[in-house]
């Protein structure tokens, strides 16, 4: 609360006597209602209310008019994931059973069954074992660094 404001004149003689807290009232209106026009000087649009059903995890959170996730990392990352990789979609054939499988894992060889999953990795077991016998066979003799290391 503000008190009031007193004016003198030259002399010392009490000329007027000013209510401050209208005066400042007043100013303040004036000043929030330009600002009321600017963007920054709005409500936020978060604290309308408007339910925001976020397309990932299905939750209904409270958020702006154009957001689609409800905010938490995992269902950014997600976003994010689906809106720069949008045809990562792999139609690939298992080597083991010829089932046809759709996949968006990068790597995917087999159709997932347990007996395809175990002879695939035999496969690749017997081509590991038969790179380690023809790395013990020794240097290549042409190499000049193999030659070196050996003489």
């Amino acid at each position: 609360m503000l008190g009031n404001i007193k004016v003198f004149s030259p002399k010392g003689k009490l000329l007027k006597v000013i209510d401050a807290q209208k005066l400042y009232d007043a100013k303040y209106a004036q000043i929030s209602d330009s600002i009321g026009k600017t963007p920054w000087g709005q409500k936020s649009k978060k604290a309308d209310g408007i339910l925001v059903v976020c397309v990932i995890c299905k939750k209904e959170v409270e958020g702006r008019t154009n957001q689609i996730t409800c905010g938490s990392d995992k269902c950014g990352r997600e976003r994010i994931k689906r809106r720069t990789y949008p045809n990562s979609l792999r139609i690939i054939k298992c080597p083991e059973c010829g089932v046809t499988i759709k996949t968006r894992h990068h790597n995917k060889k087999t159709c997932g069954l347990e007996e395809c999953f175990k002879i695939n990795r035999a496969k690749g077991e017997k081509i590991r074992i038969q790179k380690l016998k023809e790395k013990k066979n020794g240097p290549q003799k042409n190499n000049k660094r193999n030659k070196k290391r050996c003489s």
